[in-house]
């Protein structure tokens, strides 16, 4: 791994981090995609969820159907059940 490598690592920590705890809170591991250059965290169904800057969570369906969430101020339970309701 090179510096360049190396440091994208360090800097997408934070996100992952939070990623990380949301999978966990439903009951997953945390399987990662990449759109557009922005990494999603992916659930067993296929839907897809991230976390933006300004603390929003956001949710891509299977289906395409996108929804978005302001997440900042959920328990990482509260966000799970969000993102596993159908």
């Amino acid at each position: 791994m090179g510096d360049d490598e190396r440091e994208a690592v360090w800097l997408r920590l934070p996100q992952r981090q939070r990623l990380l705890q949301l999978a966990a809170a439903c009951g997953v591991l945390l399987e990662l995609d990449s759109l557009d250059g922005v990494e999603w965290g992916r659930l067993p169904d296929g839907s897809r969820y991230r976390f933006d800057e300004q603390g929003v969570l956001h949710r891509l369906g299977r289906d395409g159907a996108a929804e978005s969430l302001r997440g900042d101020a959920l328990t990482p339970q509260q966000a799970a059940a969000w993102l596993r309701r159908a």
